[in-house]
């Protein structure tokens, strides 16, 4: 039996970064979060932005709940 897990990933303080350095650079500061968050991710996993300042990510066939555990380490180490 495989489990599947949903992240929520908030860019803190994003909304500060914005209004401080423009939204022009705003908007390349989160494709360098996407870019880094994806590259980290295995291929059968799928990364999306469904709110401005917020990433989700669908870890698919994961063999334990604790897998989800150690994949968010990574990604927020």
């Amino acid at each position: 039996e495989r489990v599947a897990a949903v992240l929520i990933l908030d860019v803190s303080r994003f909304r500060v970064i914005n209004e401080s350095i423009g939204h022009a650079l705003g908007d390349r500061v989160l494709q360098e979060v996407a870019t880094s968050l994806q590259a980290q991710l295995r291929p059968g996993d799928s990364l999306a932005r469904p709110e401005a300042d917020r990433f989700a990510v669908l870890l698919a066939d994961l063999r334990e709940g604790k897998d989800a555990v150690r994949v968010c380490r990574r990604l927020l180490g």
